[in-house]
């Protein structure tokens, strides 16, 4: 929604018929029950960077993964994962 259009009337919402029976207020004021994202442009990965994990010698894959609170197995298991969900892409 445009940050300058003023939000619906509820007038509007109780004098039109809803489509298949839904109510828009019902639905604004469910809460999801996951996380949602605070700042999207954070949650990007950077595939060339998370790549470059790969060319790393055992010793510094070790000591990345130890800064992290990890280990180089956990971070190429998730490594993997990212690839195959990514790979329709």
């Amino acid at each position: 929604m445009d940050p300058q259009t003023p939000p619906p009337s509820p007038a509007l919402s109780s004098a039109l018929p809803h489509l298949a029976r839904l109510n828009p207020r019902a639905f604004r004021l469910l809460q999801a029950e996951r996380r949602l994202l605070q700042n999207a442009v954070r949650n990007v990965l950077d595939g060339e960077l998370l790549g470059r994990f790969l060319y790393l010698s055992a010793m510094e894959r070790g000591e990345l993964a130890k800064k992290i609170g990890t280990t180089p197995d956990m971070i190429l298991d998730d490594l993997l994962e990212i690839d195959r969900v990514t790979a329709h892409f």
